[in-house]
């Protein structure tokens, strides 16, 4: 195309070349930050886009100034002729005399030394220690029974060999659609890291690169296999089986090869490429699916804490940081700037949430919130996100894609705001001032729900008259927030519920653990009227089961504790309510049928009597039949009072993460028991809630 004519109206508007850039007399990108300023840690500044207001005319001029103004402008005419410059189209009557001249020499000193530094401090990967390539292939997921394979060089046969290629087996591409499609569809508003027109597009040219033969990117094949791998795990029999053909236990068994090669897939990506965005996303689909087969292991923290590294490197912790340029400002409501606001964000509260819990991480978190500079994502749904559209974000009231992503963001404000007030190494346990403090942000929280998220939120039907983009997920959404709010709840007072019965200061504690047990209860009885097909999946969730697990230690600490407190029949029958849903969810979930009998035996070690609850055996569990209600006390129930695992300290629950004890709470209510009351088995009582893999589940 013929440059643009200089001094014509449009040329003016064209972007120019950077100060850096024009200063040094470099080959400028045009496109800001440019390659040059980056590679040298500066500031990449622009110059004025509007022409210089005209300078009247006085009677004394300085000489020095004009011989500068006047080398630079024919400096600049010479460029312009002789085709040097890229940035011909701005004229001279563009430039002042101030954009004239050159920087000074401190000026080009310092650029130097911070680029030496950067230069010193930042390496490239090396191709030396880079691991051995991979191969992708497709087969029917019938016929995938490891997540990988040896091949031979150059050959599809799959052999033995010292020279050979790791091969990763994809599904065939109407099965993958498939299970992307439930996953876009069912599952991704657990956890909303991703845009989903960007991931249809993502898998379509992933597909079509390997059916060409093309060597497609490995963090995009990852993001695939953790998404299967999460869609595997929350099949049920609703789901269609015409793709699959595979049996519940065949469905289970491929949940785990897809895991493990999206595992094994982000172990190699790690170590021969650059983190891209498609990898941290990988990253924490797959983190969630190892939170809900085994809690918060070190396997999940690694994942969380790696995912976080990415993030950096990628500078989304920066990623709302700029000089104020128009460039800089435009580049910040693109799409990918916005997808990875939901990425950090969730990253952060994860990181926060996990302070809050015992374990590793107690007490501390990695991402400081005076050490990033991100803005809250936008409210607005995937289908207003796209490519050359003003992003227009709705009101908070407004039901959308992002409203429970911006909601669980604050609950991990309130924990990170918790553990910043909780001495970390002190044996003095927190101050109880501070408890209700939180306990009041809380409320608040709570009462700022949009209505939409409250229990009465009204029906999907009704907020499909609000938004109807709306997906079932909304009402998924809204139970699970209230358990977990409430169950934060439960968590924050259920150290101080014993001090209740015998010093008044606490009593407000044990009604806010029963109102919060009760709403927990409250919401997964609404839930089960829904007709979501995500109903079936909710105890498959550890999120779930930690909230349940967390209202039925409030009513048995109720029962066992506060024999005396009134209406004991009706506390007697919430608890067995509770523990009834534990009994459904035991089909789903083995940590729930492990947990139910411990449950039950803190009951019956307490001479606790529950009407509506029986037992049929210790290896089958107990069993809830409302229309033959039952006794459940002591006698016959096969537990010595001398039973050697009731023997083991306090700390073994503590250290699960269900409750925060310090030691000096539990000691304290030792010496009260011992100065009068009836005396409760602690240790039993916490020995028994062994609840290894109920530990908070990041998925929620």
């Amino acid at each position: 195309m013929p440059p643009d004519r200089p001094g014509t109206r449009s040329s003016r508007k064209r972007p120019v070349s950077c100060h850096f850039c024009r200063s040094r007399k470099l080959r400028c990108s045009r496109r800001f930050p440019c390659p040059n300023c980056t590679s040298r840690g500066i500031a990449c500044q622009l110059y004025a886009s509007q022409p210089a207001e005209p300078q009247p005319e006085t009677t004394t001029r300085d000489t020095g100034a004009d011989s500068l103004d006047v080398l630079a402008r024919l400096r600049r005419l010479e460029d312009i002729v002789l085709g040097k410059d890229n940035d011909s189209a701005e004229t001279v009557s563009e430039r002042t005399p101030a954009q004239s001249q050159s920087p000074g020499r401190e000026q080009h000193a310092t650029e130097d030394a911070r680029w030496l530094e950067v230069e010193c401090s930042i390496q490239g990967l090396s191709s030396t220690i880079a691991p051995d390539g991979v191969v992708f292939k497709t087969r029917a997921i019938s016929q995938i029974q490891s997540a990988t394979s040896i091949l031979a060089r150059d050959s599809s046969d799959i052999v033995s060999s010292e020279e050979a290629t790791k091969c990763f087996w994809i599904p065939l591409y109407e099965e993958s659609k498939c299970l992307v499609e439930k996953y876009l569809k069912e599952l991704t508003y657990l956890l909303h890291v991703i845009h989903v027109p960007s991931v249809r597009a993502t898998m379509e040219r992933l597909h079509e690169a390997l059916h060409m033969g093309m060597q497609p990117n490995p963090a995009h094949i990852a993001l695939l296999l953790s998404i299967i791998a999460s869609t595997l795990y929350s099949w049920t029999a609703r789901d269609p089986s015409i793709l699959l053909s595979l049996t519940a236990e065949e469905v289970k068994s491929r949940t785990l090869v897809f895991l493990k090669a999206a595992l094994d897939l982000l172990e190699y990506s790690s170590r021969a490429s650059d983190t891209s965005l498609e990898e941290v996303q990988a990253r924490i689909i797959t983190s969630s699916v190892v939170c809900n087969l085994e809690g918060v292991s070190s396997r999940y923290r690694s994942l969380i804490l790696t995912a976080i590294t990415g993030a950096r490197e990628l500078r989304l912790h920066r990623l709302d940081q700029n000089n104020g340029s128009d460039v800089e400002n435009r580049a910040s409501d693109t799409v990918e700037a916005e997808i990875g606001r939901r990425v950090w964000w969730y990253l952060v509260t994860t990181d926060w949430v996990l302070s809050h819990y015992e374990g590793p991480l107690k007490g501390t978190y990695t991402v400081h919130p005076r050490q990033m500079l991100v803005k809250k994502p936008r409210n607005i749904d995937d289908i207003d996100l796209l490519p050359g559209k003003d992003i227009v974000e709705r009101p908070i009231d407004y039901p959308t894609d992002v409203s429970y992503t911006l909601q669980r963001t604050r609950l991990g404000e309130i924990c990170r705001e918790l553990t910043d007030n909780t001495p970390l190494f002190s044996s003095e346990p927190l101050n109880y001032e501070s408890v209700l403090a939180n306990d009041k942000k809380t409320d608040d929280y709570i009462s700022g729900f949009p209505a939409f998220f409250r229990l009465n939120g009204g029906s999907l039907e009704d907020l499909t008259k609000i938004n109807p983009n709306i997906t079932p997920g909304i009402i998924v959404q809204r139970y699970i927030l209230n358990s977990l709010t409430h169950a934060h709840k439960c968590r924050l007072h259920l150290p101080y519920f014993a001090r209740g019965s015998v010093n008044p200061k606490y009593a407000h504690s044990r009604e806010v653990c029963l109102q919060a047990a009760r709403t927990v209860i409250r919401s997964e009885r609404l839930f089960e009227k829904e007709s979501i097909s995500f109903l079936p999946n909710r105890f498959r969730m550890a999120g779930s089961v930690h909230c349940l697990c967390m209202a039925i230690i409030v009513f048995v600490l109720d029962v066992c504790l506060y024999k005396d407190g009134g209406q004991e029949e009706e506390r007697k029958r919430e608890a067995a309510d509770a523990c009834s849903i534990l009994q459904t969810a035991k089909n789903d979930s083995s940590i729930a049928g492990r947990l139910l009998q411990s449950f039950m035996r803190v009951i019956k070690k307490h001479k606790v009597s529950i009407t509506g609850i029986s037992n049929t055996g210790e290896g089958e569990g107990p069993s809830f039949n409302p229309e033959q209600p039952a006794v459940l006390d002591a006698a016959g129930s096969g537990i010595s009072e001398s039973d050697p695992n009731l023997g083991c300290e306090i700390d073994c629950f503590a250290e699960q993460g269900l409750l925060s004890p310090q030691s000096s709470y539990w000691s304290g209510i030792s010496e009260t028991f011992h100065s009068g009351m009836d005396s409760i088995d602690w240790n039993a009582l916490f020995f028994e809630l062994d609840a290894q893999s109920l530990e908070p589940g990041s998925l929620f």
